[in-house]
């Protein structure tokens, strides 16, 4: 069959589709109860998001380098224009006010207020999460609806499933990698483990396969923070009373500060993600991962058609965002940038090192509810309410499913990239000494290597080995 498209005008249609969609995710979802949910800002694109264009794209040749970045593209925007109406209803739901009376101040609040209250108002955050454990069941019904659409979705567009486009794990073509080994040595924390090679169909089963193995590894580290409910583990899940010098308000003119003195931002147009509240250790870190994330996207090779410069699920993007999250972990730039004496170092570390914990194991839990959420509403509710007591220590009731740690399309890539950048991390120390962040080569080194189109999979044995060495990281900050 005859390609009926220019790949020229597709590429320029598909790249002013992303811009629409990223804006309305960005910032139109932050206020949607003025918002029509039938009116989705993909819909002056149905002819580039949809059916027939992506089995055309499928019949391409293989060897065609155009044909997998623009499925990829195809797909992720169908996926979304076709849910948009469920993703504002969504979001409707969650900014919805409601007459609480047991609210403070008794006024309406919406559960997205509730959340805030929660992470801000230490005090009272065991009533704030009680009451949006209470109200936000119907936010569950629409989430479990969202996934059941997203694998009917992958049915109907020919696939076996979501992770046929959007698995981050694969193997080379031709190659089998089941039962090799990994150039990483025994960790403390993890016995030796063995993924199969998954090909284009089967990669979300072994990208699940990792989350599992993380963990496994992770349970006792969480027994021993003791947390006893939700709005404990959300306590130490925040670092509020970790000692630095955090900022008061994080703004992108803010965090560039801390780059000053180096060339890593130079010359940069940075179009980060709305940033969080500052909330102390964790929202710091997030806000250096969204700056992270901005400044790959500002570093895209200018000379490659939009679809090949961007991947629509960012594996790259979400490992440039974990290894700036994870600058303070470090204690050059603990010492420089955040005030931390030396004599504290090994005290706030550690201490960070607690908020790496829960962050990883967040990370894996959602991983891990994927395919139950791809799969029945029973399942999906009864995996919820397990896998949070046996990874977290948390009792939550099954019809809270999606509701509380809500999933997301690039959740594996979230994961798989926070173990790439652990990994990343220690080459550049490696390398270039612990204060890498300033380092003229690291910094050249990392610029150039971020001009390269993205690579949309990693190999199974390059992330069992980031999942060994961020674990020995982590051993090493929570001794």
């Amino acid at each position: 069959m005859a390609f009926a498209h220019s790949p020229v005008d597709l590429d320029r249609a598909l790249a002013r589709a992303a811009g629409q969609w990223v804006g309305w995710r960005e910032h139109t979802l932050r206020e949607p109860l003025d918002l029509d949910p039938e009116e989705g800002p993909l819909e002056p694109f149905r002819d580039a998001t949809g059916l027939t264009l992506f089995r055309e794209l499928r019949e391409l040749p293989a060897q065609d380098p155009l044909r997998e970045p623009l499925q990829r593209w195809v797909y992720r925007l169908a996926e979304q224009r076709i849910n948009a109406a469920v993703l504002t209803r969504r979001e409707q739901e969650r900014r919805r006010p409601r007459q609480v009376p047991e609210a403070p101040g008794r006024a309406a609040v919406s559960l997205a207020r509730m959340l805030e209250s929660a992470l801000a108002d230490a005090p009272r955050r065991a009533l704030w999460l009680r009451l949006f454990l209470e109200h936000a069941a119907p936010v569950s019904t629409v989430e479990v609806e969202l996934w059941q659409r997203r694998r009917e979705i992958a049915r109907r567009m020919g696939l076996s499933g979501p992770g046929e486009i959007e698995a981050p794990l694969r193997a080379p073509p031709g190659e089998s990698t089941a039962g090799e080994g990994t150039s990483a040595g025994p960790s403390p924390l993890i016995e030796p483990q063995r993924v199969a090679a998954p090909g284009a169909a089967d990669g979300s089963k072994h990208t699940a396969a990792l989350a599992e193995a993380l963990s496994r590894q992770l349970r006792e580290r969480i027994e021993e923070l003791g947390a006893k409910d939700l709005a404990a583990l959300l306590g130490s899940a925040l670092g509020q009373d970790i000692p630095a010098d955090w900022p008061a308000r994080l703004s992108l003119q803010r965090l560039s500060d801390y780059f000053r003195d180096g060339e890593l931002l130079r010359s940069l147009e940075l179009r980060p993600a709305p940033l969080p509240p500052s909330l102390g250790a964790a929202s710091f870190c997030r806000a250096l991962g969204v700056l992270g994330g901005a400044w790959l996207e500002a570093l895209a090779p200018q000379d490659q058609p939009f679809v090949v410069a961007h991947d629509p699920y960012g594996l790259q993007r979400h490992e440039a965002a974990a290894l700036f999250a994870r600058l303070p972990l470090n204690a050059r730039f603990l010492g420089r940038h955040l005030q931390v004496p030396r004599g504290a170092l090994a005290d706030v570390q550690r201490r960070l090192g607690q908020v790496c914990l829960l962050s990883l194991a967040q990370a894996a839990l959602r991983v891990r509810l994927r395919s139950a959420a791809l799969g029945s509403e029973r399942g999906f509710r009864e995996a919820f309410s397990e896998l949070t007591n046996l990874e977290l220590g948390i009792a939550l009731p099954p019809r809270l499913a999606g509701a509380v740690f809500q999933l997301d399309v690039e959740d594996e890539q979230r994961l798989v990239g926070s173990l790439l950048a652990a990994q990343r991390e220690r080459e550049l120390i490696e390398a270039h000494d612990e204060d890498w962040f300033r380092n003229p080569r690291a910094i050249e080194q990392l610029r150039a290597e971020a001009r390269r189109p993205p690579q949309p999979h990693v190999t199974p044995e390059r992330a069992e080995a980031a999942l060994q060495t961020a674990l020995r990281r982590l051993h090493t900050l929570l001794r």
